[in-house]
């Protein structure tokens, strides 16, 4: 492992254990901003009337010091450090903000698979709108939830759905009773088909949250639920996987993310 990915690691791992109010356990890691241009004055943003356009600049830049992509949160820094004035004093609104500005603007931004942001032209092969997947309305991604609790999969049969019987008229019918196969899969089956919008983690992560009916959960809970559930991880360090998945769905505004007292805790949006 390159010495720049290890100490990216580091740094996550300290920031888990600063949301869950305890502390670094890696010292010597370096600020997280060696991806900084020392170049940008303070206006260099100033009177510009979106974040977008100032986005653009930023990574145009960052392309002519001889950088690549950068993280949502290095043109967050950058940009307010070049004079750009955000709509709102409160940072986690700014950066929310400026990542949906990332994900709305396709036709410019191309988000990478680790979450990096670079210009659509940088990338041979790569048409402008095919960034991300398309993201879930709320109201399927909760939907995607139940359905990996009971073991069921969008995709999973062929089977149509039985159409009300007519004597029930009066009866207002189940929809998504008559939307699902009437077999059940079992979670291992289910997982063999992934669902097109959500990753296998993410899906299983959004689960426990819904699963939890508004409790507000730590990272640490939702791991071990999942582990409980006798899923078998794939990922080099689970942990830090399901941090980040958090983090990734209430950035995308799919749960809530609630810091207090130096804890950070995730709960189900109403």
């Amino acid at each position: 492992m390159k010495e720049e990915e290890a100490d990216g690691l580091k740094r996550t791992v300290n920031e888990l254990r600063a949301d869950e109010g305890e502390g670094p356990i890696f010292n010597n890691v370096g600020s997280g901003h060696a991806g900084a241009i020392r170049s940008i004055r303070s206006d260099q943003f100033y009177g510009l009337t979106t974040v977008a356009e100032a986005a653009q600049q930023y990574l145009t830049i960052r392309k002519s010091a001889g950088l690549g992509s950068a993280t949502v949160l290095q043109i967050y820094e950058e940009v307010k450090k070049g004079g750009f004035k955000f709509g709102t004093d409160n940072e986690e609104h700014a950066k929310n903000g400026l990542r949906i500005s990332l994900r709305k603007n396709d036709e410019t931004f191309h988000r990478l698979p680790n979450g990096d942001y670079g210009l659509v032209p940088w990338y041979k092969g790569v048409k402008p709108g095919n960034g991300d997947a398309p993201q879930p309305s709320r109201k399927k991604a909760k939907r995607d939830a139940r359905k990996i609790k009971t073991g069921r999969t969008a995709g999973s049969s062929t089977q149509k759905p039985e159409p009300p019987k007519p004597e029930a008229a009066t009866d207002i019918p189940d929809i998504e009773k008559h939307s699902q196969p009437t077999g059940a899969q079992t979670e291992d089956q289910a997982a063999q088909k992934p669902n097109k919008h959500l990753s296998d983690l993410e899906t299983r992560v959004m689960a426990v949250v819904v699963d939890a009916k508004g409790a507000k959960v730590s990272s640490g809970e939702v791991e071990a639920a999942i582990l409980k559930s006798g899923y078998q991880p794939t990922q080099k360090n689970f942990t830090v996987a399901v941090f980040q998945t958090l983090k990734r769905l209430a950035g995308a505004g799919e749960i809530k993310r609630t810091k207090y007292a130096g804890k950070v805790t995730f709960h189900a949006i109403a």
